[in-house]
């Protein structure tokens, strides 16, 4: 069976929240809530990833242990960094560091980003579904991600995701 690469999807409705400012936080290192353990960077393109840091501080960016980025976070602390373009590949650990802090993502995957976008029709279990036994059976793809920003509503732009209820 040929490499399929890793496929992500995410619920374009709901993904606004992640690179909202991360206003009031406390200065440390922190990657965007959209960069979690178990997530798929695009392939063939170069991929921005942003956090947050003290005021100027020196952060550096790795992907696989190939630094790929420096920069510096600016007034408010933020930065961002683009990691160059990679062909498919799975396993890899992205790490960010800051003077003595590092935050570290493992099993993160270079493969297609599907971001998807609906209304109501997006949150139907397939589980629900007429025939849901034949179809779920039917549908393996070991190498499918999903990341799904829980609805929250809010006035202001919002630094992290709710947490799932359920």
């Amino acid at each position: 069976m040929p490499f399929l690469p890793a496929r992500l999807l995410v619920s374009m409705a709901t993904l606004g929240t992640a690179n909202l400012a991360f206003a009031n936080e406390q200065p440390e290192l922190e990657l965007a809530p959209i960069y979690t353990d178990h997530m798929v960077l695009q392939r063939d393109r170069p991929t921005p990833v942003t956090g947050i840091a003290n005021p100027g501080a020196e952060v550096s960016v790795e992907l696989a242990g190939q630094v790929a980025v420096i920069t510096h976070a600016d007034a408010a602390g933020h930065w961002s960094v683009a990691l160059p373009a990679r062909s498919a590949t799975a396993g890899l650990r992205l790490t960010a560091s800051s003077g003595s802090e590092t935050v570290s993502l493992a099993d993160v995957e270079v493969g297609d980003v599907f971001l998807c976008s609906a209304q109501s029709n997006m949150e139907f279990p397939l589980r629900l579904a007429t025939d849901a036994d034949n179809a779920i059976a039917g549908s393996a793809r070991d190498g499918l991600r999903l990341f799904k920003v829980p609805r929250q509503a809010s006035t202001v732009p919002l630094a992290r995701f709710a947490r799932e209820t359920q």
